[in-house]
């Protein structure tokens, strides 16, 4: 069994204090991006799960957390050629699973 990573994931802007705030933002408010997919996953609709995860593909890039933007693209592309959801369930756990260990501390 594969272990999973636990590790924080940083911002690559988390050094420049004049973006701390809206770095707290950001993180703050990919819990409520991550219910929308996990509503998307429930509703079973593919098309959904491309337009959010382009949408965080976009902003999670602005704010300097390029992981998670290069994962929501991964999701984009393959929720686009899904016929359901569960086509795409292991690009949704990474996904999931990385905006919740993002976070807006700097990395020491």
């Amino acid at each position: 069994m594969a272990s999973i990573d636990a590790s924080p994931i940083f911002s690559s802007l988390s050094d420049n204090p004049v973006m701390m705030e809206s770095l707290e933002g950001f993180v703050g408010n990919l819990q409520h991006r991550v219910q929308a997919i996990e509503h998307a996953v429930a509703l079973n609709d593919p098309a959904e799960l491309v337009r959010l995860a382009h949408q965080l593909k976009g902003a999670s890039g602005g704010f300097g957390f390029e992981t998670i933007g290069e994962m929501a693209a991964a999701l984009e592309q393959s929720a686009k050629a899904a016929h359901c959801v569960s086509d795409v369930a292991t690009e949704v756990a990474q996904l999931v699973s990385m905006c919740r260990r993002a976070t807006a501390q700097p990395a020491s």
